[in-house]
């Protein structure tokens, strides 16, 4: 590892792209001029650079570093007037995201007319005449993602051999296809993991071509490996999300050019051979049938390409199209033909396949090579029909729409106002038509999943969603609590099952977007009236908007504006009703203000503070600040509502001097990543922690919390960890005794019970003849002692647990939850439970069943009855998790621990759990025994 590190530090110095750090692996592959050789018949330009004679080298020899990348693209822009460059964003570290177009000389100077006709032909509200116009004149477009998983380089270089051979090429084949397409290429998607990918490369590649052994140091990155973008997200997963900066840049570009193709290029093992479409099952069911001729048509012209060369492929076994935000299925939600392509991988300059070849990475890059000419010229050859295709997608989702009996949804923006905005920002982002509510209305409308109907009154500021819009089918599948899996896919899952055979479930199978953000959505049969604004489409960042400038800092609802709430002779108020709370904690803390929290809810002048909600009294303030300014400050960049306030005076609940409004502490924070940490997880934790909320989080070795002096920090977080990580156990007992907030989730959790004669909560690892579970509402309250943390739920010594069930026969073990939304009963006065309101929702992922301990706090466990929302349960594991906790809290000495059995952050997109989180991190340390 040190060597890697010192590797790593020494080609920094050099730069990835200079010629002593591209020249320091010589494979000693003979100098062909690839990739001309590859395509019988091409002609090539010499005026036009090759990639060789640009690096110097034989292309494809090794992957290319993300500065050869990016400078090869930019010289082949310049001299090849086939090439535009177009800038879409920058990655994390900075390194720009380019969007190579490719078309003939003739196209190119009406490009722009080319987006304009796409806009008409995805809108069939527009006139007949004009989209029909358009639809004959508009060329086919198809869009290449290169390397999305940035250790899966070959795609990169296939998309830079694709560019030259489209610029150079002076073949009638080629001239053809320019003619009737224009090519985008996004050369390198995510360039921050590729950098990662290659310092391990330089560090640990063989001189003279690489070690060709699979279990050698070359082709086992050491953690986290470069799959993922700088933060840590999976890039791949992220397309309907829109967290990351490189998504959000790809679909603001996709959005203008609206392509009819789309090809997402990737790496699988290296015992396998070459996959392309059609996909596994299952498949998204608001997907027309349609798109399976499609898939179908560019397999078999793949097939052809691959035949012709005797190359292996397969296809339908693997890599199904069902979770929406796939680099394949989020643009086959768009009008397009969306399609994964993956390649056997090297992970690193060659490798010994399982027949005892030799498999080099310019084969890999071959590969990829030859499926995207193919599909390229596939396109060219049925431009016509598959622009058609996307008219017609466009009009088979309005007609839907029509048929659909509701016509709008809302979302309440008063409950979980930052939610509700985030959310909204989320859905005009891609293209979904979305409107603010400028004034209070009142409606008849049905609350989802689950609601009658009944009338209900939307503050301004919330948002109505037009069912009846050109991308319902998007729409749909995001917000629909939850999309069917295929009858007969379950059928053959579960028969599968019984013959003891590895489940099929590629992803999550729900993710309701509405559900995640903890917001209940209404719909409605008929259009509201009242003064609108549309959102505009463009991608919002990810942290809560900011106050826009000129508007006033403060929150204060007019029939409240008298001056008794206008005077801040007392200081502030901030109502913990969604996730602009913390992050206004957080920056309160960092400007030095001390802040007060009331573990019970009040009312005062009008407003309902529920609990957790956060008082900063001017008197409490150091005399040097200026908490007026401080405040003003928090406000906008937060986004979180405050009141001002002339008295400690309370109409209901305790008054603010009250011993129920506690002093909070502002908690040093540590989160465990490194090896032994799951990458995804942690990076979603520090996501939320610190680029969401503001809080000043450390990250610190996993490996070296033995070492480490955790007095040093107030709170740790263990992400999920991975089943063969270590524990100080301890150490970590001594610093808990001592006032520690230890905070752990998913398969930390596992690993702190290894830790003998220490926590109470436990694991059910085999099912006995009778397994208990607790519920939050079930288990006997405690009484609230002056000084606890909370009134939350206690079991008591030799009560009888009323969640007890039988052995559910046949059964001997948990069975695994791939991705489903289960409903939490909350203890509404546990602290972890503040900001949630009323109703939170979960997603379960594992096989992980916590038994409560004598003397446990729960704060939240699943629906004592029928817990599922959406999503897919093995029915005896429903049963089994109905009642049982997702949180618990217990105290040890002058600390906690504080436990959720499921991630709570999961792809950065999940606010509800992931504000008991936060709760947990800020919040808990202050509310000691």
């Amino acid at each position: 590892i040190a060597f890697f590190l010192l590797g790593s530090h020494f080609f920094g110095k050099l730069g990835p792209g200079s010629a002593a750090a591209e020249d320091f692996i010589s494979t000693g592959f003979a100098s062909e001029d690839l990739p001309a050789a590859w395509v019988a018949g091409a002609s090539e330009d010499p005026q036009v650079p090759s990639p060789s004679s640009f690096l110097g080298r034989s292309f494809a020899d090794r992957p290319g570093s993300v500065e050869s990348i990016v400078g090869y693209a930019r010289l082949l822009a310049e001299k090849s007037d086939r090439v535009q460059i177009q800038e879409m964003g920058e990655s994390t570290e900075g390194d720009p995201l380019l969007l190579l177009v490719i078309s003939s000389v003739e196209n190119q100077a009406r490009l722009r007319d080319r987006q304009a006709r796409m806009d008409l032909i995805s809108d069939p509200r527009r006139p007949r005449d004009q989209r029909k116009k358009a639809l004959e004149e508009a060329l086919a477009a198809v869009w290449i993602v290169c390397s999305v998983h940035g250790d899966e380089a070959s795609g990169a270089d296939a998309g830079l051999a694709l560019a030259y051979h489209l610029a150079a090429d002076r073949s009638e084949s080629t001239r053809d296809l320019l003619s009737k397409t224009v090519v985008l290429i996004n050369p390198c998607a995510n360039p921050d993991g590729r950098r990662r990918f290659l310092a391990h490369l330089r560090s640990f590649s063989r001189t003279g071509g690489g070690d060709p052994q699979p279990e050698a140091v070359e082709h086992r990155q050491f953690w986290p490996g470069g799959r993922f973008n700088h933060e840590l997200f999976d890039l791949n997963r992220d397309w309907a999300l829109l967290t990351q900066i490189e998504t959000k840049a790809q679909v603001a570009a996709y959005l203008r050019w609206k392509p009819q193709v789309v090809i997402d290029l990737h790496e699988m093992g290296t015992r396998s051979t070459y996959f392309f479409p059609p996909p596994a099952e299952p498949i998204n069911p608001l997907l027309p049938k349609t798109l399976a001729r499609w898939l179908i048509s560019f397999g078999k012209a793949n097939a052809e390409a691959f035949d012709a060369e005797g190359l292996d492929y397969y296809s339908r076994e693997d890599f199904d199209l069902f979770y929406p935000g796939y680099g394949d299925s989020w643009p086959s939600l768009n009008g397009a033909v969306g399609m994964t392509y993956e390649q056997a991988t090297t992970r690193g300059l060659r490798v010994r396949t399982p027949e005892g070849k030799i498999r080099r990475y310019s084969d890999a890059v071959h590969g990829h090579f030859t499926a995207v000419l193919a599909s390229c010229r596939n396109a060219a050859r049925n431009r016509r029909e598959l622009v058609n295709y996307t008219g017609d997608y466009f009009d088979r989702a309005l007609e839907s729409a029509r048929k659909d009996r509701t016509r709008e949804l809302i979302l309440d923006g008063t409950v979980h106002p930052a939610e509700a905005r985030h959310l909204a920002h989320v859905l005009a982002g891609q293209g979904i038509e979305v409107y603010r509510i400028e004034d209070e209305l009142t409606a008849k409308v049905t609350a989802l999943p689950g609601g009658s109907r009944e009338s209900h009154t939307f503050g301004a500021g919330s948002f109505l969603i037009p069912v009846r819009q050109p991308a319902y089918f998007l729409l749909r599948s995001l917000l629909s609590p939850e999309l069917p899996l295929d009858p007969a896919f379950l059928d053959e899952e579960r028969a599968r099952h019984e013959e003891g055979l590895p489940p099929r479930f590629y992803d999550v199978t729900a993710w309701s977007l509405a559900l995640s953000h903890g917001l209940e959505i209404y719909q409605s049969k008929t259009e509201l009236d009242g003064p609108k604004r549309k959102l505009r489409p463009e991608v919002a960042e990810r942290t809560i908007p900011s106050i826009p400038a000129g508007s006033t800092a403060l929150s204060v609802p007019a029939e409240s504006a008298s001056p008794s709430v206008l005077s801040a002779s007392y200081g502030y108020l901030f109502p913990y009703r969604d996730n602009s709370c913390p992050a206004a904690l957080a920056f309160l803390w960092r400007k030095g203000v001390k802040v007060h929290c009331a573990r019970e809810e009040f009312h005062q002048e009008g407003i309902d503070y529920p609990a957790g909600s956060l008082i900063v009294k001017r008197s409490a303030q150091n005399r040097e600040l200026d908490l007026d300014a401080a405040v003003a400050q928090g406000v906008a960049a937060s986004g979180a509502q405050a009141y001002a306030t002339s008295s400690a005076w309370t109409q209901q609940g305790p008054s603010l001097g009250s011993n129920q409004v506690v002093l909070l502490k502002k908690p040093k924070v540590a989160v465990a990543t490194g090896p032994g940490v799951r990458p995804t997880s942690v990076g979603s934790l520090l996501w939320v922690l610190r680029e969401e909320t503001g809080v000043e989080a450390s990250a610190v070795s996993l490996t070296g919390l033995a070492k480490l002096p955790l007095r040093e920090w107030d709170v740790l977080v263990l992400p999920d960890l991975e089943k063969s990580a270590a524990l100080p156990a301890e150490k970590l007992r001594d610093w808990v005794e001592l006032g520690g907030t230890l905070v752990a989730e998913a398969g930390a959790v596992e690993l702190l019970l290894e830790i003998p004669e220490w926590l109470k909560f436990s694991l059910v690892k085999e099912f006995d003849e009778e397994t208990p579970s607790a519920s939050a509402d079930s288990v006997v309250a405690s009484e609230q002692d002056a000084g606890n943390q909370t009134a939350g739920q206690r079991l008591q010594p030799g009560s009888e647990d009323p969640g007890q069930r039988s052995m559910v026969e046949g059964e001997l073990r948990p069975e695994r939850t791939p991705g489903a939304i289960l409903r939490l009963e909350l203890a509404q006065r546990h602290f972890l439970n503040f900001g949630s309101g009323q109703q939170a929702f979960a997603l379960v992922l594992s096989d992980r069943l916590l038994r409560v301990g004598e003397g446990d706090l729960v704060a939240s466990s699943y629906e004592e009855f029928s817990p599922r929302v959406a999503g897919f349960v093995w029915p005896p594991m429903e049963e089994l998790l109905a009642g049982r906790p997702y949180a618990l809290s217990e105290s040890h000495g002058r600390g906690k621990v504080v436990v959720f059995a499921e991630e709570t952050t999961f792809r950065g997109i999940w606010p509800i759990t992931a504000r008991m989180l936060l709760n947990a991190v800020l919040w808990g340390p202050g509310l000691t025994r």
